[in-house]
Formats: C-alpha cells, structure tokens, sequence
C-alpha cells in the first residue's frame, strides 16, 4: 500500500518534469504529475510523516517554474505545518518572494523573515522606478556626469486578463536585474483615467514589444502582411461599414478572408507553375 493515495484522478501533466527533489518515491512523482495535470483540484491523502509537506513544496517549486509570474496560495489548519510548508518552499526555491501571513504569536521565530510586516518594510525600501525609452520599458541611474543611464529590462512575458466589460486588458512582466532581486514587474499596456488627467499617451511611450525586444524581429515581419490583410478586408466594407455585428463575428470574417487570399495564392502559383517555359 503507497504511502499516501490520491482521491481525485485528473490527465496527467503532458509536460517532462525535471523533478527539484530527486529522491521522491513513485507515489510522490504520480501525485505531483496529477496535481499539475488537474485542471480544478487535486486531493492527497496519508497519515503524518508520509511526506506530503515535500509533495506540496514541490508541486509550488514547478508551477514556479514554469509561470515566474505565478501567485500561489499555501494554507493549513495549523501554524506548524503552514511554518513548515513555508521553510520548505523557501529552500527549495531561493530568490522567490515568500511570505507567510498569519498572527504574529502565531510564527516561528526561524520564519518571521517571511512574515508580513517584515516583507512589507522590505517592500517599502525597495521601491523601483520605471522609465520608457524608444517603447522599451527599464530603470534609470545617474552617471558620474550626472547623465541619465538607462538600463532595459526583460521582457518574459505577455498575458490578459478580462475586464469587466468582457474585452481584454494585456500586461508585460519585466524581470528585473540580479542586482535588485530578479523579482518580476507587471506593465499595463493601456491607457487609464490617470494617464488621461496628466495627458500621457502610454500607447506612444510604452510598446508591447519594441525594436530592442529579442522577438522584434521575428514578429515585426508579419505586421505589413497583417496590415495588408487588414486594409483588403476594409475596401470590401460597404460605406465603412462592417459585414457583421459583434467582435467574435467580425473575427470570422477576418480569418474567412485570410483563407480567401491565401488559397487563391496558392491556385495562382500552381497554374503558372504548369504553363510551359518560354522558348
């Protein structure tokens, strides 16, 4: 009989694991692959001592590993155990930002590093301004000249979130240098009232991805392509009017057209490959 067993089955994750803890069981190791493999919730249940505190430290260290960005919440019915999951996740993944919420009576003294009001003060003293140069987004330092020194930042990652209105917000996550932490700085993408009241255009000074970013140049040679499919579609458009109501509509028509020019392309190229050669 395993250690411990698992109460609700979901996929396996798809995704090779390079397991942080290389001495987990076979039980540890299934558990783990249907945790990250569950799309809602996983149950896993044994007697203390079986290891489950190390199959909760690891399941965090890999869903940090594959989103830096992640949050994730960690709570226990009990300090001790939460003291002890927060320890283990703490060493088993440094530089990440930890922090253990809960009285302060309440805390081991080994964790009150970890603790809120700790974290907070920390937070305070190492506030970090951004600035914006050619779209790229990055921090600034004086040289010895008194010169501004701009230093871009990396950008890793570009999501949404959906607003209330049912459209989408997008968001860069920068990490920042060794130096400051390597923590991880989310940047709106989208003007909002205040940017409106001090009359700043963040779309002008701040680009999703600008011509400094890695993927630049990979990406920027498919706008004209975009923009020429774009511009097609919009002189079919009777009195500039779209073909359809609604966003996920005019979608269709979109990539309806793109198939469109796309397959004649590919009927025109193949007639003139059969025409025979000039002499």
């Amino acid at each position: 009989m395993p250690a411990y067993r698992t109460l609700v089955h979901a996929k396996l994750t798809p995704r090779p694991l390079d397991f942080l803890q290389p001495d987990l069981d076979d039980s540890k190791k299934s558990a783990l692959k249907v945790g990250l493999g569950s799309p809602d919730f996983t149950l896993v249940q044994g007697p203390p001592g079986t290891g489950k505190t190390t199959s909760i430290a690891e399941l965090v260290g890999q869903v940090l590993q594959e989103n830096p960005a992640a949050r994730i919440l960690v709570s226990s019915q009990t300090h001790v155990a939460l003291d002890d999951a927060v320890e283990r996740i703490a060493r088993l993944v440094p530089g990440r930002r930890v922090l253990r919420v809960g009285r302060p009576e309440k805390i081991g003294s080994e964790l009150e590093a970890f603790a809120l009001e700790h974290q907070m003060s920390l937070w305070r003293e190492e506030s970090v301004s951004l600035y914006a140069q050619d779209g790229a987004i990055g921090i600034g330092g004086l040289t010895d000249r008194g010169e501004m020194l701009f230093e871009p930042l990396h950008r890793f990652r570009t999501h949404r979130t959906r607003d209330k209105s049912g459209g989408y917000r997008w968001y860069n996550d920068y990490r920042l240098p060794q130096r400051l932490g390597e923590g991880i700085v989310t940047v709106r993408l989208h003007t909002n009232d205040e940017d409106r009241a001090r009359r700043f255009n963040l779309t002008e000074n701040v680009r999703p991805i600008p011509p400094s970013d890695p993927d630049f140049a990979r990406l920027y040679a498919r706008r004209n392509d975009a923009e020429s499919i774009n511009r097609n579609l919009e002189d079919t458009l009777f009195l500039g009017r779209a073909h359809s109501v609604g966003r996920l509509r005019q979608q269709v028509d979109l990539i309806g057209y793109a198939l469109l020019v796309n397959g004649l392309t590919v009927l025109r190229h193949e007639q003139r490959a059969r025409l025979p050669l000039a002499a």
